[in-house]
């Protein structure tokens, strides 16, 4: 799982241009928290990705939205 700089990666380079690891992917199924370190600003970043490192492929992405 990765924070990423853009709101809407399309290609590899978006996601891995300006990234941030927050850990292993927990599950495949059901809902899933993760804890952010507490010196994350997520106005730095513009989603979360499933990333596979192995195949440099993203499964899924969410858009962080601000309040």
């Amino acid at each position: 799982m990765y924070l990423v700089a853009d709101p809407d990666p399309l290609f590899p380079e978006d996601v891995t241009g300006n990234f941030r690891s927050i850990g292993k992917l927990k599950g495949n199924l059901g809902d899933q928290n993760y804890i952010l370190p507490q010196d994350v600003d997520l106005s730095q970043w513009g989603s979360v990705v499933v990333w596979y490192l192995l195949y440099s492929v993203q499964f899924a992405v969410s858009t962080i939205e601000s309040p």
